[in-house]
């Protein structure tokens, strides 16, 4: 319906992406969940959860200039990871370029739009992997946090 051309690489791609970070978010708020009780997770919650959305969609206007720092910090975010890898998962995979009738489209071309992002440098599968690997921490920080709470 939105035009995206049909493969089986970019439709595994795009729903093992969308489960990945449906997974990371759910062992964030188990771990949550283990650790406080449920006044204060219910504060937590929200106050953990909003880094990572500020983080997601920092810096995608003027992403060149972005400093190392900021750059390793945005890593972090598994929401950031989640929007970069279904951004490189529909505009890339080979796409011929968009469909446009007007007289200059300047993201006609998806390796504009993706080289403007500042994201032709990773991959799909690369940013699975970060999302993976945070999905193991909070899974570990969930481990540890029933653990501890069931040890007395």
């Amino acid at each position: 319906m939105v035009g995206v051309p049909f493969s089986v690489p970019r439709f595994v791609a795009f729903c093992l992406i969308g489960n990945v970070v449906s997974l990371v978010a759910e062992g964030m708020g188990l771990a949550i969940g283990s650790i406080f009780n449920v006044r204060n997770g219910c504060a937590i919650g929200p106050a953990a959860i909003a880094p990572f959305l500020g983080l997601a969609i920092y810096g995608f206007d003027f992403a060149h200039r972005i400093p190392l720092l900021m750059n390793i910090l945005m890593k972090t975010s598994f929401i950031r990871c989640g929007v970069v890898a279904m951004v490189l998962t529909i505009f890339g995979f080979g796409r011929h370029p968009l469909e446009c009738k007007e007289v200059y489209c300047h993201f006609a071309k998806p390796d504009v739009l993706i080289k403007y992002l500042d994201i032709e440098r990773t991959s799909v599968w690369l940013e699975l992997a970060t999302m993976l690997s945070i999905m193991f921490v909070f899974r570990s920080v969930c481990y540890i946090g029933l653990r501890l709470r069931f040890a007395t």
